[in-house]
C-alpha cells in the first residue's frame, strides 16, 4: 500500500513539473526590466535547416514597432556561423545560443513565444507555412487586445 501512494505521488510531481516547463526559463538575462518601451518580448526557437516558407516569419519578426523586442534562439553550430545564418534567414533580431534554452526546447521547431516583462508566458505558436500572410496582423491585435494584461503580468 505504501509503494502505491509513493508511486501516486511522484507521478503527481513528476506530472506537475512537466506541465509547467516554462516557469523556469531564463527570463533574466534574457528581459531587461529597466526597458520602458518594451512590455512583450518574442523568443523565437528556429534553425536554418527548418522549412524556408515556416522562415518566411522572420520578414515579420524584423519589421514589428518597438514595444515587441525579438530574440532568436538557435542551435549552437549555428551561432559560430552567424553571419551565414543572418545571409540565409534575413534575420535582423538579436540571436542567442540554444545552450541555456535546451530544457525549453518546443516541440516543434520553429516556434514563436510570447512573454511579458513581468515574465508571463501569453503564447506558444509554432510556426507553419504561409504564417507571415496573417502573422503581423495577430501579434498588433493580440497586443492591443492584451495590453492591460501584459502591463500587469
Amino acid at each position: 500500500m505504501l509503494l502505491v501512494i509513493i508511486l501516486v505521488l511522484t507521478s503527481f510531481i513528476h506530472k506537475s513539473k512537466k506541465a509547467n516547463i516554462f516557469s523556469l526559463f531564463p527570463f533574466v538575462e534574457s528581459i531587461n526590466t529597466e526597458d520602458e518601451e518594451t512590455p512583450l518580448y518574442l523568443f523565437y526557437f528556429f534553425s536554418k535547416r527548418n522549412c524556408e516558407p515556416c522562415l518566411e516569419v522572420i520578414e515579420v519578426l524584423n519589421r514589428l514597432p518597438n514595444y515587441f523586442k525579438v530574440v532568436g534562439i538557435i542551435p549552437e553550430i549555428e551561432l559560430k556561423e552567424e553571419n551565414e545564418l543572418r545571409n540565409i534567414t534575413g534575420a535582423n533580431f538579436e540571436l542567442r545560443s540554444v545552450k541555456k534554452y535546451k530544457r525549453f526546447l518546443p516541440q516543434y521547431a520553429p516556434t514563436l513565444i510570447g512573454v511579458s516583462k513581468k515574465k508571463r508566458i501569453f503564447f506558444v505558436l509554432p510556426s507553419v507555412p504561409y504564417e507571415k500572410e496573417y502573422l503581423e496582423q495577430f501579434l498588433l491585435e493580440f497586443f492591443r487586445k492584451a495590453y492591460p494584461l501584459i502591463l500587469e503580468n
